[in-house]
């Protein structure tokens, strides 16, 4: 049970580690101790059946040709994505001055509260359908709103 964790493990790293070079080390240190995996292992014959021969290859395409071909082509390409690119930033350019205007456009005003202390609002009695109620006086910041909240007792 332990061996099957274990090869598991190993299973797991060889998919997550970037290099070949700690693959190659981490499968043959696996291998050198593990006989279950080793078994598993095919032999030279089996490898060269599976593989194809240089003659069973067709023909390619001369690599030289069509890389110059391409490369040839490049120019209007790249200048296709040059403008796109200041297409974005020109768009990203306009965004941010827009946004810029609006705020100095319509900059937010914070007024000071003061306290004026000639204007007092002050509740003798209420009432409430013809019945005693209690008020709540509240200030807001704007110091032209105050707002009176009555609740029957």
């Amino acid at each position: 049970m332990e061996r099957r964790r274990r090869c598991r493990t190993i299973r797991i790293l060889f998919a997550l580690f970037p290099f070949s070079s700690w693959r190659y080390a981490l499968l043959q240190g696996h291998l050198l101790r593990c006989p279950e995996c080793l078994k598993d292992v095919a032999d030279i014959e089996t490898a060269r059946s599976v593989t194809m021969v240089k003659e069973k290859i067709a023909p390619h395409k001369d690599l030289w040709m069509t890389l110059s071909n391409r490369l040839a082509a490049e120019p209007t390409k790249l200048k296709a994505r040059k403008m796109s690119a200041w297409r974005w930033a020109l768009g990203t350019a306009g965004l941010l001055a827009l946004i810029a205007v609006l705020f100095l456009a319509f900059p937010r005003t914070h007024r000071p509260v003061s306290l004026d202390l000639q204007v007092k609002l002050q509740v003798n009695t209420i009432t409430l359908y013809e019945q005693p109620a209690q008020a709540f006086i509240f200030k807001t910041q704007d110091p032209d709103l105050t707002f009176v909240w009555v609740e029957k007792r």
